[in-house]
């Protein structure tokens, strides 16, 4: 592999930091809302917007 970000992506480590909603934005919440199929599939969120 030639090229350096590439190489450089695929020697980071994985990230292992804690899920903090006051960080992430809300991650957590949309994760635990999804488990508990909360969510709205991506084809019926891009039918509603017309897409």
């Amino acid at each position: 592999m030639t090229d350096p970000v590439l190489r450089a992506l695929f020697a980071a480590p994985e990230d292992d930091e804690p899920d903090d909603d006051d960080i992430d934005g809300g991650l957590s919440e949309a994760r635990e809302e999804a488990r508990r199929g909360e969510s709205i599939p991506h084809e019926e969120v891009k039918r509603r917007l017309g897409l």
